[in-house]
Protein backbone atom coordinates (compact mmCIF):
# COMPACT_ATOMS: atom_id res chain seq x y z
CA UNK A 1 0.00 0.00 0.00
CA UNK A 2 1.47 3.29 -1.09
CA UNK A 3 0.65 6.65 0.44
CA UNK A 4 -0.04 9.41 -2.02
CA UNK A 5 1.64 12.68 -1.20
CA UNK A 6 0.50 15.98 -2.69
CA UNK A 7 3.09 17.72 -4.74
CA UNK A 8 4.30 20.90 -3.12
CA UNK A 9 4.41 23.93 -5.36
CA UNK A 10 6.11 27.25 -4.74
CA UNK A 11 7.57 26.17 -1.41
CA UNK A 12 11.17 26.68 -0.33
CA UNK A 13 14.07 24.41 -1.19
CA UNK A 14 13.88 22.76 2.25
CA UNK A 15 10.33 21.59 1.64
CA UNK A 16 11.19 20.32 -1.82
CA UNK A 17 14.11 18.33 -0.40
CA UNK A 18 11.86 16.82 2.27
CA UNK A 19 9.27 16.02 -0.39
CA UNK A 20 11.85 14.21 -2.55
CA UNK A 21 13.17 12.23 0.42
CA UNK A 22 9.68 11.15 1.48
CA UNK A 23 8.71 10.11 -2.04
CA UNK A 24 11.97 8.18 -2.41
CA UNK A 25 11.38 6.30 0.83
CA UNK A 26 7.77 5.44 0.00
CA UNK A 27 8.58 4.48 -3.57
CA UNK A 28 11.39 2.09 -2.75
CA UNK A 29 10.49 0.94 0.76
CA UNK A 30 9.18 -2.48 -0.26
CA UNK A 31 12.14 -3.28 -2.47
CA UNK A 32 14.64 -1.98 0.11
CA UNK A 33 13.35 -3.78 3.17
CA UNK A 34 12.84 -7.12 1.46
CA UNK A 35 16.59 -7.34 0.85
CA UNK A 36 18.27 -8.51 4.04
CA UNK A 37 21.78 -7.49 2.96
CA UNK A 38 20.72 -3.91 2.21
CA UNK A 39 18.91 -3.67 5.53
CA UNK A 40 22.01 -4.90 7.35
CA UNK A 41 24.18 -2.42 5.47
CA UNK A 42 21.89 0.48 6.42
CA UNK A 43 21.88 -0.59 10.08
CA UNK A 44 25.69 -0.88 10.08
CA UNK A 45 26.08 2.56 8.49
CA UNK A 46 23.74 4.15 11.01
CA UNK A 47 25.63 2.53 13.90
CA UNK A 48 29.03 3.63 12.54
CA UNK A 49 27.90 7.21 11.99
CA UNK A 50 26.33 7.41 15.45
CA UNK A 51 29.51 5.98 17.05
CA UNK A 52 31.69 8.59 15.30
CA UNK A 53 29.35 11.43 16.33
CA UNK A 54 29.28 10.18 19.93
CA UNK A 55 33.09 10.11 19.97
CA UNK A 56 33.38 13.61 18.48
CA UNK A 57 30.92 15.22 20.88
CA UNK A 58 31.50 13.35 24.16
CA UNK A 59 34.85 11.52 24.24
CA UNK A 60 37.41 13.42 22.14
CA UNK A 61 39.85 15.55 24.10
CA UNK A 62 41.95 18.35 22.67
CA UNK A 63 45.73 18.03 22.89
CA UNK A 64 47.49 20.52 25.11
CA UNK A 65 50.10 21.21 27.76
CA UNK A 66 49.22 21.90 31.38
CA UNK A 67 51.69 24.42 32.73
CA UNK A 68 51.84 24.32 36.53
CA UNK A 69 53.77 26.48 38.96
CA UNK A 70 53.99 24.81 42.40
CA UNK A 71 56.71 27.19 43.63
CA UNK A 72 56.33 30.46 45.52
CA UNK A 73 57.94 32.53 42.72
CA UNK A 74 56.46 33.53 39.39
CA UNK A 75 57.76 31.70 36.33
CA UNK A 76 58.04 33.01 32.77
CA UNK A 77 57.42 30.21 30.25
CA UNK A 78 58.16 30.51 26.53
CA UNK A 79 56.17 27.96 24.49
CA UNK A 80 56.43 28.10 20.69
CA UNK A 81 57.66 31.72 20.85
CA UNK A 82 54.70 32.82 23.01
CA UNK A 83 55.31 34.16 26.52
CA UNK A 84 53.27 33.02 29.51
CA UNK A 85 53.75 34.27 33.08
CA UNK A 86 52.58 31.85 35.78
CA UNK A 87 51.88 33.18 39.25
CA UNK A 88 52.67 31.05 42.32
CA UNK A 89 50.29 28.06 42.47
CA UNK A 90 48.75 28.78 39.05
CA UNK A 91 48.00 26.14 36.40
CA UNK A 92 47.34 26.98 32.73
CA UNK A 93 46.10 24.89 29.78
CA UNK A 94 47.98 25.71 26.57
CA UNK A 95 47.09 24.27 23.13
CA UNK A 96 49.67 22.11 21.34
CA UNK A 97 50.55 22.54 17.69
CA UNK A 98 50.96 19.55 15.40
CA UNK A 99 54.61 18.71 14.90
CA UNK A 100 57.61 19.99 16.84
CA UNK A 101 57.04 22.20 19.91
CA UNK A 102 59.61 24.11 21.94
CA UNK A 103 59.39 25.10 25.61
CA UNK A 104 61.71 26.97 27.97
CA UNK A 105 61.27 28.71 31.32
CA UNK A 106 62.88 31.53 33.26
CA UNK A 107 62.40 31.86 36.99
CA UNK A 108 61.66 35.41 38.09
Amino acid sequence: MYVKIKEFTNLGNNYQLIYYIITFVFKFRDSMFNKKSLTGLLIALILCISAVLYYKFFIEKKDGFVLDNPTENSIKVILNKENYVLAPGQALDVPVLNGKNTISSVSG
